[in-house]
């Protein structure tokens, strides 16, 4: 991640592959969405505060409810 400056952090939340086995928003193909093992590799230059996926309730508008199957990452520069 060239463009972070040092100390800089990054917060993302994305939906992982497991997201197509639910109906309830999110992209129609596993290549747009991210896993930890992704994340990690294209991160690997940063410090690693919070990395996990999960299930979660969102309620994130009318197409984009119910179960969702995320990857969270809050991680910083060195």
């Amino acid at each position: 991640m060239s463009d972070l400056r040092t100390g800089g952090m990054i917060l993302l939340e994305a939906y992982t592959p497991i997201q197509l086995s639910y109906n309830s928003g999110g992209p129609s193909s596993a290549d747009l969405m991210m896993d930890v093992q992704s994340l990690s590799d294209e991160f690997a230059d940063l410090k690693f505060i919070h990395l996990q996926e999960h299930v979660r309730k969102i309620h994130e508008g009318e197409f984009h409810k119910g179960t969702g199957a995320v990857v969270q990452v809050l991680a910083k520069k060195p």
